[in-house]
């Protein structure tokens, strides 16, 4: 074949993309974040241009390990997903995870304002006087000292 298909250009890949099961990209990436967390690579474009991989697919493989999803990182490395999707799924869930707390957070300070004396010390009698003062108050205190 020459090269053209249906009138345009087409790119061919060269090489294999799989070694023993595993996608070489994902592996180039792995290595490259690695070596860009242990300090060998002072930056990704550094990582990159060690192992031939790229930013975009170190940094996917650096999401994947903060939030220590070893499962998608393997369907990444095994060639059953994209590692770019795997990376944005984790993104996704991170944010949702971060709207869902905070919601919560509203939620259980509109609950207490709304409370009546009685449920209020129901609730810290359940929690323990020593929770509520640890958890509660003293975070609070703190917060205020540090504010100017």
């Amino acid at each position: 074949m020459d090269g053209f298909h249906k009138g345009g250009l087409r790119r061919r890949r060269r090489g294999r993309q799989m070694d023993h099961g595993l996608r070489r990209a994902v592996l180039r990436a792995a290595t490259g974040w690695q070596i860009y967390a242990n300090g060998t690579a002072s930056t990704l474009k550094a990582a990159a241009q060690c192992t031939g991989s790229n930013i975009h697919y170190i940094a996917a493989v650096g999401v994947l390990r903060a939030a220590g999803n070893t499962s998608l990182l393997n369907q990444a490395a095994a060639g059953e997903m994209s590692l770019l999707a795997a990376a944005s799924q984790v993104k996704r869930l991170a944010k949702a995870t971060a709207a869902r707390k905070a919601k919560l957070a509203d939620d259980l300070a509109a609950h207490l304002t709304e409370s009546t004396p009685t449920e209020r010390i129901a609730a810290a009698r359940a929690l323990g006087a020593e929770e509520v003062w640890l958890q509660m108050v003293l975070p609070l205190l703190d917060e205020d000292r540090q504010s100017p």
